[in-house]
């Protein structure tokens, strides 16, 4: 009797077979065609890790639904941009980063959605690290320092002064352990577990120099000749003066002893009070001067 319109409605997604059937005459003919229904599309994506340190990577999937072709455009909020449906993006900044994807599907269910997140992605800076270290010149007998943080922001820190000694303080002292020169090595961590470090150098003068006060020298075998202990000593330069100021002796050897004599051993000094003086240079090139008094009675 003509064609016949049938408005179907089918409220979920599938492949639906449709049949017809005509009687006409006595005669019966049946047709039959599937009818695809497809989702509509939906938007969606995440993104993580959330929080890091520059250059944080973060991979972001896309959890977006659709049956149909369709393109992606990121913009990860810094400038960046792709069209991957499943971006691994590098943040080489710090900051707050907000993320928006832009879906486009085409066929018959064309649409454009967009979804942004704000503040997806945060980024922090990198610490400054720094620190004084006072003084950077010390001796094996006071081998103290003290050391302050000049790292800004809230972190902790970490010490290594290189002489298999450490410390977790930002600020304190240290003894060290051992002559030598030494790296400090400062490492800062903030509360997103970013770090840097700062190198600073402390030469810990290994010498020791010691010089008695008095002598005899009578030939008693007791106590005849007046000569300090120099130790860890490369460069060394001796002399002795008189009250007056004169100087009657001087030797470059540390092992070398003073006798009593004045200036070319033909005379010897008489009783009383004598001035030293001696300069000295470690394995680090570390310069030190000692002074003091000698009494000298025979």
């Amino acid at each position: 009797n003509g064609p016949q319109v049938s408005n179907l409605v089918y409220t979920e997604p599938g492949t639906y077979t449709v049949e017809v059937t005509a009687t006409a005459n006595g005669c019966e003919v049946t047709a039959s065609e599937d009818v695809w229904v497809i989702v509509d599309p939906s938007i969606g994506f995440q993104g993580g890790p959330p929080i890091g340190c520059p250059p944080h990577s973060v991979s972001f999937t896309n959890t977006s639904e659709t049956e149909t072709a369709t393109t992606y455009l990121w913009d990860f909020g810094d400038g960046s941009t792709s069209i991957a449906p499943n971006p691994v993006h590098v943040y080489q900044n710090s900051g707050d980063f907000s993320v928006t994807l832009t879906m486009n599907a085409s066929g018959y269910c064309s649409t454009e959605l967009i979804l942004s997140q704000p503040n997806l992605i945060e980024v922090y800076p990198i610490p400054d690290a720094g620190f004084d270290i006072t003084p950077n010149q010390v001796d094996i007998l006071n081998p103290n320092v003290e050391f302050e943080s000049l790292a800004s922001g809230n972190v902790d820190c970490f010490y290594n002064f290189g002489d298999g000694g450490s410390s977790s303080s930002c600020n304190g002292s240290y003894t060290f352990s051992d002559g030598g020169l030494f790296n400090v090595v400062q490492t800062v961590v903030n509360e997103a577990g970013c770090t840097n470090t700062a190198i600073g150098q402390v030469a810990v003068s290994g010498s020791v120099f010691y010089a008695p006060n008095a002598f005899t020298p009578n030939h008693d075998g007791l106590n005849d000749v007046w000569q300090p202990v120099a130790l860890g000593i490369t460069q060394y330069h001796l002399q002795i003066y008189n009250r007056w100021g004169e100087m009657i002796w001087e030797t470059w050897e540390p092992n070398t002893p003073w006798l009593g004599q004045v200036k070319d051993g033909q005379h010897f000094a008489i009783d009383g009070l004598y001035f030293y003086e001696a300069w000295t240079e470690d394995q680090l090139q570390f310069p030190r001067t000692y002074s003091g008094i000698i009494q000298l009675t025979r």
